[in-house]
């Protein structure tokens, strides 16, 4: 019993610990567009998805 809970808490970090570096990445690589919150490269000057100019921070 105590190796499953064990292995099943390493299950539980190694995702959780996978899920925050993702969103670390993603906010530096990436804005978001204020008008259709979809994200964006730092390259684009303007939004993919509705093409409104993207604010640079």
């Amino acid at each position: 019993m105590h190796d499953i809970l064990w292995n099943v808490a390493l299950v539980i970090v190694i995702a959780g610990s996978g899920a925050v570096f993702t969103q670390i990445y993603c906010k530096s690589a990436y804005f978001t567009c204020a008008a259709c919150k979809s994200l964006n490269a730092k390259r684009r000057s303007a939004c993919r998805k509705c093409g409104a100019p993207l604010e640079k921070r």
